[in-house]
């Protein structure tokens, strides 16, 4: 058999580490005959940390808000727009 020329090696990784995550959000919807508006907030947290080796630890937090139009203009024509912003703050020793 003939040996591959560019062999694949996967590493194990064991080294102590953390993650906490989280995510949250809520929606609220207004349904009328020919539109829909649906408007809502989220928040995602994520933590990592590593026992012995600390430039790899990095922290975000994130909120947002968000809000998208739908318009029934006929049984084949759909309008969509909507506006997002994203509040993020990252944390990392190497940046």
């Amino acid at each position: 058999m003939k040996k591959p020329l560019f062999p694949i090696k996967i590493f194990k990784l064991s080294y102590p580490k953390t993650k906490i995550e989280a995510f949250t959000d809520g929606t609220y919807l207004w349904n009328k005959e020919k539109y829909t508006v649906i408007a809502g907030l989220n928040l995602l947290y994520d933590n990592f940390k590593e026992k012995d080796i600390s430039n790899l630890d990095s922290k975000s937090f994130t909120t947002g808000a968000y809000v998208q139009h739908t318009w029934d203009v006929s049984e084949n024509i759909k309008l969509e727009n909507g506006l997002r912003i994203d509040n993020v703050n990252y944390s990392n020793p190497n940046f």
